[in-house]
């Protein structure tokens, strides 16, 4: 699709920003903003949870676009009363300010009027006389937004944007009837990206479900369709192939430990010769990740017989609900990375019972039923599970041989399923580079989309436009 130019440009004053329409203004956020107390933060903690509270938007909520109201956490009023200078308005816009998702934008909908906001979480408030709202989030979003943030957000730890910052994002302010133009045609071109989006990730939820399917299957029926089975005992567990021996995973396996999580450096080890201490996040459902892990400082003595080793099974001992229990085999010696305090380390005799099948059967979905009821924590962020969790769990092996066919025959669907999803994520990825760059070149003025906006209203097509004035919408 090929837009015109503006006829006249002029300098925009910001140098990585370059030229823009000549009758545009370039301001600092802080001067389109309606009420300067109206750029805030939110609530400091959570506190307790209440399904008939108030709304409580969090970074993790949105990115450009709303999930359902069902996946947002309500605060009680005890809580939320004191933090009423950060509740929110229709037409609001929101933007993280800390962590992996900072400075994600969104404009809250009806719906969220009068929600509140936390402290990862910044409120800005658009005077309606001086731009409108919607526009002013399409240009936080565009790559406007995304320099701010690249210059602005630090620290070590997680990225992070000061809201005085916040106030200094230079910001296009044409007319504001030229806003609502360039406003209701990104919407109409975003909503388009945003529903295949949407589609992609839902395929992607089907192939993950279709994934956790052929593991659950293959871990607790076997590959042979006709083989005969019988009652396991274990009413979660349901019938298992008749030759298949039942029994608790304390009784399988020769030994079960935790680690040691000493004050650590924040960095990671920087080689194979130091000494450092994994993080719980090197464990996240098959998948081992070395490179989670903080140095241990030279002041502190090893310990080496925490060393991990291959075949080592780890498992999540404290996490969010979704991830405590996860369970990964550890595929070569890490003898200088060291087990953590929030990690269990089991090891069995390989000769009756493989790492690797038990690790699947810990991921499937009826392993996970039980694992989830047994964890304890009255944080919904931080879960905590006992050994005896995992030591009185039931499960139902094969001779080893067996095991080994299950365990090549999961390889194979896994990895087969895992390369669609990377081909869906990548869509995704295009799709939003894609995204990011219409929203650019409109709200930049790279792009004139006027008169596709009036064409629209009028339930017209676009006349053809000179070749001299195009500009390809990349």
């Amino acid at each position: 699709m090929s837009f015109p130019a503006y006829e006249f440009y002029k300098e925009s004053g910001v140098d990585w920003l370059g030229a823009v329409p000549e009758d545009w203004k370039v301001l600092p956020l802080h001067r389109v903003i309606r009420d300067q107390r109206r750029i805030t933060y939110g609530i400091v903690q959570p506190g307790k949870l209440d399904e008939t509270g108030r709304y409580m938007v969090r970074g993790q909520d949105y990115s450009t676009v709303w999930g359902k109201p069902e996946t947002l956490f309500r605060v009680s009023d005890e809580i939320e009363t004191p933090y009423k200078r950060s509740r929110l308005m229709a037409g609001d816009i929101v933007i993280t300010i800390v962590g992996a998702g900072v400075g994600n934008v969104a404009t809250i909908p009806e719906w969220l009027d009068g929600a509140n906001i936390t402290q990862t979480t910044a409120r800005l408030s658009i005077d309606p006389d001086k731009a409108y709202s919607q526009f002013i989030s399409f240009v936080l979003q565009s790559s406007i937004g995304r320099r701010c943030v690249e210059l602005y957000s630090k620290g070590a730890a997680q990225p992070g944007l000061n809201l005085e910052h916040v106030r200094t994002f230079p910001v296009t302010v044409p007319s504001l009837d030229e806003q609502k133009a360039i406003s209701s045609f990104l919407d109409v071109e975003t909503s388009k990206i945003d529903g295949l989006v949407s589609e992609q990730r839902r395929l992607i939820e089907l192939l993950k479900e279709k994934r956790q399917a052929v593991i659950s299957h293959a871990v607790t029926k076997g590959l042979n369709p006709n083989a005969p089975m019988k009652p396991s005992g274990i009413q979660w567990l349901g019938d298992v192939p008749q030759h298949w021996e039942v029994q608790r995973i304390k009784h399988a396996i020769t030994s079960i430990e935790q680690g040691w999580s000493p004050q650590c450096e924040i960095s990671p080890v920087e080689n194979e010769s130091q000494w450092g201490v994994l993080k719980v996040g090197c464990v996240n459902y098959g998948k081992f990740t070395a490179k989670q892990n903080k140095a241990l400082p030279a002041a502190l003595e090893p310990k080496p017989e925490l060393g991990i080793k291959k075949d080592d099974l780890l498992i999540s001992r404290a996490n969010t609900i979704e991830l405590v229990g996860s369970a990964t085999v550890v595929e070569s010696d890490h003898d200088r990375l060291m087990l953590c305090d929030k990690l269990y380390r089991l090891r069995m005799d390989s000769g009756k019972l493989l790492p690797t099948f038990l690790c699947y059967f810990l991921t499937c979905e009826l392993a996970r039923e039980p694992i989830e009821l047994g964890a304890s924590g009255a944080s919904p962020s931080m879960k905590n599970i006992a050994q005896s969790v995992i030591l009185e769990l039931w499960f139902a092996s094969p001779d080893v041989e067996e095991q080994a066919e299950i365990v090549d025959a999961i390889r194979e669907r896994w990895n087969a399923i895992t390369s669609l999803i990377a081909e869906a994520e990548r869509a995704i990825e295009l799709l939003q580079e894609r995204r990011t760059a219409l929203i650019s070149a409109a709200v930049t003025g790279k792009i004139d989309v006027r008169e596709f906006t009036s064409c629209e209203r009028q339930g017209a097509s676009r006349r053809p436009v000179r070749a001299t004035k195009q500009n390809e919408a990349k």
